[in-house]
């Protein structure tokens, strides 16, 4: 049974009497069900931090902050540009599917840099569907297939990496690909009006995205416990909806990146993002509307499945 918590989703994320739910574990025991080869996907379990249970998640957090914390400089020196590149259509009067070629293609560029290998990611990868409880199997093969092909990139980019390293590069792709892309997708999809084009220079930009492609986080009761004000019997799932931050003060929207020991750990350079598309967006002689944002049909991220976006001059 999952009990719902909206009030505050920092408590149940703090509590030392909730952990992540086995996500390793219960594909392990899919696989089996299934008969099929899930291997790929159970390794890469294994090493993101937000499947790791309390006693092995220091070792893979550390692993993966010091990537972050190597490639950090040069990512930060190359962000204007990327940016720059990638949201160009955003500077020319025209019609354009957002998602596609300026958000997805955006955030892969810095994750191949930040991880050190080329992502090969296109905007209908289902990697980060490694966290979702709704695929068929059809799609988790899928899902193995791209995890495999991952993983070889890492191997001929880094071939004395052993497996905690190897580990590291994929869960730092695969835990910021989907979640920055759609936080970025759905924030556009916020602020660019339905009616009639406003100049983007005029948009409300503040400092923290409106909105969050991470909806909510899971954790699993190791005892009885009560958190606020509902008491859970031990084994059950909560789930902290971070999307409960929407519509609040830019400063209080930094929850979305959760709290307690499982704080992401992009969060500095997913801040950095959308300054500099603030900084480019404030600066353009265009304006535009929205035209069609349909969401992606996904039980993990909420995400727009395109950005339909019709530009003119401001």
């Amino acid at each position: 049974m999952r009990v719902e918590i909206r009030d505050d989703p920092a408590e149940i994320l703090r509590s030392p009497a909730l952990d992540v739910v086995p996500y390793a574990a219960r594909h392990a025991a899919l696989a089996g069900r299934l008969g099929i080869d899930l291997s790929a996907t159970v390794f890469a379990l294994d090493h993101i931090p937000l499947c790791l249970e309390r006693a092995r998640h220091p070792p893979m957090r550390r692993a993966i902050a010091g990537l972050i914390a190597a490639g950090t400089p040069a990512l930060r020196a190359a962000l204007p540009d990327l940016v720059a590149r990638h949201f160009a259509p955003f500077l020319r009067p025209g019609r354009m599917e957002a998602m596609a070629s300026a958000v997805q293609p955006c955030v892969a560029a810095m994750l191949s840099r930040l991880a050190g290998f080329e992502l090969g990611l296109g905007p209908d990868t289902l990697v980060s569907r490694i966290f979702s409880q709704a695929l068929g199997p059809a799609r988790r093969r899928r899902v193995e297939e791209e995890l495999r092909e991952l993983q070889a990139r890492i191997a001929a980019g880094h071939p004395g990496a052993d497996a905690g390293e190897r580990g590291a590069r994929l869960a730092l792709a695969i835990l910021g690909h989907d979640a920055l892309t759609a936080t970025v997708g759905a924030s556009l999809a916020a602020l660019l009006p339905a009616e009639a084009p406003r100049p983007l220079a005029l948009l409300h930009w503040e400092e923290t995205p409106p909105r969050t492609g991470v909806p909510y986080i899971d954790r699993l009761a190791l005892q009885d416990v009560r958190v606020g004000e509902r008491a859970l019997d031990r084994g059950e799932t909560i789930r902290a909806r971070l999307d409960s931050y929407e519509g609040a003060p830019a400063e209080a929207r930094n929850a979305f990146f959760g709290a307690g020991a499982h704080l992401c750990l992009g969060r500095p350079l997913s801040l950095d993002l959308w300054a500099e598309l603030a900084r480019l967006m404030r600066a353009a002689p265009t304006a535009a509307r929205l035209a069609a944002a349909p969401m992606r049909r996904d039980d993990v991220f909420h995400m727009p499945e395109r950005l339909e976006v019709e530009v003119t001059p401001a």
